[in-house]
């Protein structure tokens, strides 16, 4: 488990987790792996499964890009 998850639990304000780059990047690669379930790896390690798809999103590159394309769209109106 992460430690921010246990600095979060002590703390009287809520602060949202900031979980190491390599925690991260150890998830997204498990994910990927033949037979994985992103719901499984997610649950084991006490995160979001939605939280572990926006970091395979990341990873990919698909988050970027839709965010500049919205800017885009944006930006014609």
């Amino acid at each position: 488990m992460d430690e921010t998850w246990d600095e979060r639990a002590t703390g009287s304000a809520y602060k949202r987790p900031n979980f190491p780059i390599e925690f991260k990047r150890r998830l997204v690669e498990q994910s990927y792996e033949a037979g994985a379930s992103v719901a499984l790896i997610a649950r084991s390690n006490d995160i979001n499964t939605n939280l572990l798809f926006k970091w395979r999103r990341h990873r990919n590159g698909s988050l970027r890009r839709r965010r500049f394309c919205r800017w885009i769209s944006s930006q014609r109106r």
